[in-house]
């Protein structure tokens, strides 16, 4: 096995033989036939030997981190193919026939995959805690536009990386194709502790937020802008910047009768469902904030402690926030004290 970036041994890849029949629906496939994967790894020199294997047709597929490995990404549309479409698009990948006796030989060379790398940082200064940084494959010309990154287009073709104290992340391997970019970070200062038999949780101090961002700086997957990335490239200063001057904050108080209600729990969601739900307890004197909020109408909903999980008999409470370009700090929530019948 080589490599085809300077066609030298293909060190310590991974070879798996994927019987054929195991991409195929069961009516192509013989029945009730029980089928081998087996595996084996390349040496110093890319030698590779996969000793008693079953009769049968296998594809040879080559895993070594930073290469492509096509076949991973075309199982992931196969389902939406024809079975004569399955058949062509299956037929480009090296197979080897395995008779009863003898051996079998089939050389393969792994492709360099692209590499995308850059620095998530804040716009107001410093960079995040250790963040993963996700690509996901929009289309290819492997699979089309079908590569599931889509709501509807079922699993997506992900390629990720951690930031480093710096905020660097690289992520290799990828295949060919355009990539939607983003981050997911989450704040809370909520612990659990023990109360009789139980644990509750308690919120530590005021503050919760859960936010995407896309690359460069964009909150929504429309203002994404799409990476173009192609076998061997190596992309550079592909940054994501959380735009602190887009995003709020909307806090305020429980009370229930005019008293203030600690541990009580909190939803927010913003209207459209451009932004994710976002979850909050109250502290001890009933003071709640949700933070990394782009401007919006939200739904604040508020429901007494112990009742989060019932929606029989459960003391909650909905209001509306409209959020501009400044906090709203006075979203109080003044719960029922008698359950609807």
């Amino acid at each position: 096995m080589l490599c085809n970036d300077g066609s030298f041994p293909a060190r310590g890849a991974t070879v798996s033989l994927v019987p054929l029949a195991s991409l195929l629906p069961a009516a192509a496939g013989a029945k009730g036939e029980v089928l081998d994967f087996p595996k084996g790894e390349t040496d110093f020199n890319g030698y590779y030997l996969i000793p008693h294997v079953r009769p049968g047709v296998y594809i040879v597929d080559g895993h070594k981190e930073g290469y492509n490995n096509d076949l991973d990404l075309v199982r992931m549309v196969l389902n939406r193919l024809s079975l004569d479409d399955r058949k062509k698009l299956l037929a480009t990948f090296a197979q080897v026939t395995v008779a009863g006796d003898g051996t079998a030989r089939e050389d393969l060379v792994l492709r360099r995959g692209g590499a995308v790398s850059g620095r998530v940082t804040v716009d107001s200064g410093g960079t995040l805690k250790p963040t993963t940084v996700i690509a996901t494959l929009v289309s290819s010309s492997l699979t089309g536009d079908a590569s599931g990154s889509g709501d509807q287009q079922g699993p997506a073709y992900l390629g990720h990386a951690f930031t480093d104290d710096r905020g660097v992340y690289r992520i290799a391997g990828l295949p060919q194709g355009m990539y939607l970019l983003q981050i997911h970070t989450t704040e809370s200062f909520i612990s659990v502790v023990p109360s009789g038999k139980d644990f509750v949780p308690v919120s530590n101090r005021v503050g919760t937020g859960e936010l995407t961002v896309f690359a460069p700086d964009a909150l929504t997957k429309t203002d994404a802008k799409l990476v173009r990335i192609g076998d061997g490239d190596e992309l550079t200063g592909v940054d994501i910047t959380v735009p602190m001057r887009k995003l709020h904050s909307i806090g305020g108080t429980v009370t229930q009768g005019g008293v203030a209600v600690p541990r009580a729990w909190l939803n927010v969601l913003r209207d459209g469902k451009t932004a994710q739900e976002s979850s909050a307890i109250t502290t001890s004197d009933g003071s709640y904030r949700f933070d990394l909020l782009p401007s919006g109408a939200y739904t604040v909903e508020a429901h007494s402690p112990g009742s989060e999980d019932s929606d029989v008999h459960a003391l909650r409470k909905k209001i509306t926030v409209q959020l501009g370009e400044d906090d709203v700090t006075d979203a109080n929530i003044d719960l029922p004290t008698q359950a609807p019948k």
